[in-house]
């Protein structure tokens, strides 16, 4: 951030279960107070929750922390819309501030227009205990995704990248494991995007995103 600034930070989710979840977030360590995530009805099912988050000039950190025991969400994204907004690095995010530092919560850096650009997104992936993709500390993964023995994804299935909607909408479909890059901006049009059984989604760097 350019200056100190106030911007409205919006998180894409899904919740399966019947009762809300609620989330403390902190930035560069400080309490901003909590949002809530209401029941969505399925895990395929997803909602916008927002606050409004005061940021300092230059990078921050923005930690997602889960007020109890259920845990978080399955978020999806986090977006920041605002003037002067750029790219942050990853690479300085120790493991206290990483998402992959506690399994009740989420992080980002706040320097950035976040979207499924920066982050490995899957309709089933496998969870990851710490290390850097692209760049970023590797997500662990929250929600269904870790109930019985976990999920899989693409698995080890050689990644094919894309860069257009109608290539991506190809990958994505079916159940066969596929990894799937994307590069650039895509834009999926009016329609949503459906994301196949045994696919994880990743863009090649933080610069990259899918749009609808």
């Amino acid at each position: 951030m350019p200056v100190p600034t106030q911007l409205n930070v919006e998180w894409r989710f899904a919740l399966g279960s019947d009762a809300s979840r609620s989330a403390t977030v902190y930035v560069n360590g400080v309490n901003q107070g909590s949002v809530d995530f209401p029941s969505t009805g399925t895990w395929t099912s997803w909602g916008i929750t927002s606050i409004n988050l005061d940021l300092a000039a230059g990078e921050n950190t923005i930690i997602l922390d889960a007020d109890d025991s259920a845990g978080l969400a399955n978020i999806d994204w986090i977006t920041l819309q605002g003037e002067g907004i750029s790219g942050g690095d990853c690479e300085d995010l120790n493991s206290s501030s990483s998402s992959s530092s506690s399994s009740s919560s989420s992080s980002s850096n706040s320097s950035s227009t976040s979207s499924s650009s920066s982050s490995s997104s899957s309709s089933s992936s496998s969870s990851t205990s710490g290390g850097i993709v692209n760049g970023c500390p590797a997500p662990q993964l929250e929600g269904y995704a870790t109930t019985g023995s976990g999920t899989t994804g693409g698995g080890n299935a050689t990644p094919t990248v894309v860069s257009n909607a109608s290539d991506l909408r190809n990958a994505l479909s079916g159940s066969d494991p596929k990894v799937v890059h994307f590069r650039g901006t895509i834009d999926t049009g009016s329609s949503s995007l459906t994301i196949g059984s045994n696919k994880t989604l990743m863009g090649l760097d933080k610069n990259q995103a899918v749009e609808k």
